[in-house]
């Protein structure tokens, strides 16, 4: 399933492919300097654990695509389960 989420100009959004008004990310944040950060929470974007999520970011001026990163791919990732979290740490 394909999700288009957005950074306005107050919080990240989802809009739905079909024009209507984006919805604000629970949980989702986002901080632009020299480097755009965002946060989303896993859940907010319908995913769970053992799913893999691809990303790709498109910056866009005036609705034209300017770049897409990666250029030729997408990010893969495995989302993580409770399991996982607790094999990343140990005393």
């Amino acid at each position: 399933m394909a999700r288009r989420l957005a950074a306005g100009e107050e919080e990240p959004s989802e809009r739905d492919g079909a024009g209507g008004p984006p919805v604000p990310l629970a949980g989702a944040r986002w901080v632009l300097d020299a480097i755009l950060e965002m946060s989303i929470p896993f859940a907010s974007m319908g995913v769970a654990s053992g799913q893999t999520l691809e990303l790709v970011a498109r910056l866009t001026n005036s609705g034209a695509v300017v770049e897409t990163l990666p250029a030729d791919d997408v990010v893969r990732l495995r989302v993580p389960s409770a399991a996982d979290e607790a094999r990343s740490w140990s005393a």
